[in-house]
């Protein structure tokens, strides 16, 4: 079943926590590394790993595609290719607000017990429950649009999912 209609999020690290992220790294090693001690080599190693741990930041990006179908999700570097959910594998589906560092231990790809989340940032993420009792929750941005998708072209196509608010 192919849909012209379709709710669709793209989302990568703000530029600003990739840089913090990078000033934090370096300064760990200025404090670590005494520069009248260390030798030349561990500063070209903590170099490369500051900058591989940046780039890492700056290749990582979610994407999420909700249509009358089902849900695509690619989250990059960690699911290359593109993973579809039908709405048949699903118990429910819902919006909702979560906090990430204390439900799944942070952002990113996480796994939980019987959760996995991937999320970049924010607290707004839709939860998929499998109807073998696995849970799924994958961060979003743009919450107030995927609801109204939801209400309005999802929910009513398929009533067996439990609609939970």
């Amino acid at each position: 079943m192919k849909s012209n209609v379709y709710y669709k999020e793209e989302q990568n690290y703000p530029f600003w926590i990739v840089i913090s992220i990078g000033i934090v790294l370096l300064l760990s090693a200025f404090f670590l590394l005494d520069p009248a001690e260390s030798l030349r080599k561990e500063v070209i190693i903590s170099a490369v790993i500051l900058s591989l741990t940046v780039l890492l930041f700056l290749l990582i990006s979610l994407r999420l595609k909700v249509d009358e179908a089902g849900i695509n999700i690619r989250f990059r570097p960690f699911i290359n290719k593109e993973k579809r959910i039908s709405w048949d594998e699903l118990e429910s589906v819902r919006l909702r607000r979560s906090s990430p560092m204390l439900e799944f231990g942070g952002w990113g790809y996480r796994r939980r017990f019987n959760k996995r989340a991937y999320t970049l940032y924010g607290s707004w993420g839709l939860e998929l429950e499998y109807k073998n009792g696995k849970k799924l929750f994958i961060g979003v941005q743009k919450h107030e649009h995927l609801h109204l998708f939801l209400e309005e072209r999802i929910y009513p196509k398929y009533p067996q999912l439990k609609v939970i608010k």
